[in-house]
């Protein structure tokens, strides 16, 4: 949303709410945003992450009609990489949580067979119904779990998994081996039936 002339919309809305406050004999609740005292230009760009609004990035001007398409652009990109970064501050904290909850619960008794779950909205798996994993890293699991189980494949090289869309990992900076290091770890620390080791 860009709107070049703010003082002349601040008085049509003050008028609407007047009227309406008269009409229904109500005053409405203020509710105070962040914004500059001289403002006359704005723009609101959502920040939209999995077809989610995660925020608005609101920038201000004391300048009429300040804003264009080129800012509509380079604020559709910032406000892209805010919501990002709030989804996997999100991420990390629901791991730790669930991390910490698994940690609580009494360990799962493995005689010779284990059961995994994945859920392929948000890429999170299961092993016998406790939290391992999720993203990325959870979709990279099950992908190589789908290709042992069927071929037996046990080596895997990053070229590989790097061409295979279901994980879904991003065109640039994807970042494979931290998220197979932190696959590693998490398989470690639940002491999982299943093991990730470095061949090369």
């Amino acid at each position: 949303m860009r709107a070049g002339q703010l003082r002349h919309i601040n008085k049509y809305s003050r008028s609407v709410r007047q009227s309406f406050e008269r009409r229904h004999r109500s005053v409405g609740i203020d509710v105070p945003l962040p914004t500059l005292l001289d403002a006359q230009s704005r723009i609101a760009v959502p920040a939209m992450v999995r077809g989610e609004l995660v925020g608005v990035l609101v920038v201000e001007s004391p300048l009429s009609l300040a804003f264009e398409e080129e800012d509509e652009s380079v604020l559709t990109v910032v406000a892209a990489l805010l919501a990002q970064m709030v989804d996997v501050e999100r991420s990390h904290a629901e791991m730790t949580e669930r991390a910490g909850q698994a940690s609580l619960a009494a360990p799962a008794t493995l005689s010779g067979e284990t059961h995994i779950h994945f859920f392929a909205e948000d890429g999170s798996i299961f092993l016998d119904g406790e939290y391992l994993i999720r993203g990325v890293a959870g979709r990279i699991l099950w992908s190589v779990l789908q290709r042992h189980v069927q071929t037996g494949q046990t080596e895997f090289a990053n070229k590989e998994l790097r061409l295979d869309r279901s994980l879904e990992l991003p065109g640039f900076r994807d970042n494979l081996d931290t998220r197979l290091v932190m696959l590693k770890r998490r398989l470690d620390e639940r002491d999982a039936p299943l093991r990730l080791d470095r061949i090369g």
